[in-house]
């Protein structure tokens, strides 16, 4: 039988408090934070809770439900450009459960939670599926004070940070499609590709999916994230295209995505990008 779960969500960082026009972008993009994990969490069949604080919580079915949301929000909060150079970003907690005692040992762990992390508390990891801990890349929490045996860390955010700084020369990756033109770089280190409107890159094809993929800035590289039912075939410059099907893949120098299907020129799932 699935395990219930709790998810409570804190939104960080963003520009100082300021009056006026500086006070009213902030205000839009911290509300399209809250719209972005709302729908999150909705989208994998939870249910937010009304409360009085700043945090978020949501209940879910499953553990894996849960994970599946946190790296879902996690990968739209990261996506918003910055409010006056300044982004947000979330932590979150999640534990297994679905009383006061869950919702209180969520908060505890959202609390110990750097930017751009999530914690889930042992007895959630244990109910994960395989696919799911796959996905999510769950490993082992680190040694922090507070921090429980057992408890594990979605890994696949963890190199995300509230204001990475642009070193010189640092490598940018430049996306196309239908005559628009995105970069991934240090200070956007993530880009959501998908049918659904909230993405970064709109795809109006039917073989994309709501929330297709992701490609994100690591380590000096760029990888594609997919999240999909259909997959992402990726094609280098001079290469085969290969799949990619809930998981994730380096991107070459140069070359195009085909979403839910291989991409041929004209094609209105196709994505082009190229280092430079």
């Amino acid at each position: 039988m699935p395990t219930s779960c709790i998810l409570v969500a804190e939104i960080l960082g963003g520009p100082a408090p300021r009056a006026g026009a500086v006070a009213d972008e902030a205000g839009h993009t911290l509300e399209r934070c809250r719209n972005r994990i709302k729908l999150a969490v909705e989208s994998n069949g939870g249910k937010c809770a009304d409360t009085a604080t700043p945090e978020l919580q949501a209940g879910f079915a499953s553990a894996d439900a849960a994970v599946l949301a946190a790296c879902e929000m996690i990968d739209r909060v990261h996506a918003l450009p910055p409010a006056r150079g300044a982004r947000f970003a979330l932590r979150v907690g999640l534990a297994a459960g679905d009383g006061d005692a869950a919702v209180t040992a969520a908060s505890r762990l959202r609390a110990l939670a750097r930017a751009g992390e999530a914690l889930l508390d042992a007895c959630a990891a244990r109910a994960l599926s395989a696919p799911t801990r796959q996905f999510a890349r769950i490993v082992p929490a680190p040694a922090r004070i507070g921090i429980e045996a057992g408890a594990e860390f979605i890994l696949r955010h963890a190199e995300d940070t509230l204001a990475p700084a642009v070193q010189p020369g640092s490598p940018r990756l430049r996306v196309h499609h239908a005559g628009r033109t995105l970069y991934v770089d240090e200070r956007h280190p993530r880009l959501l590709l998908g049918r659904d409107a909230t993405n970064d890159l709109v795809i109006g094809d039917p073989r994309a999916s709501r929330i297709h993929a992701t490609i994100a800035h690591r380590a000096g590289g760029f990888v594609l994230i997919d999240h999909s039912s259909n997959g992402c075939w990726i094609e280098g410059h001079g290469t085969e295209a290969r799949c990619v099907k809930g998981n994730e893949a380096g991107l070459p120098g140069r070359g195009r995505l085909g979403l839910g299907a291989p991409a041929t020129d004209g094609d209105s799932n196709r994505v082009d990008f190229e280092v430079g």
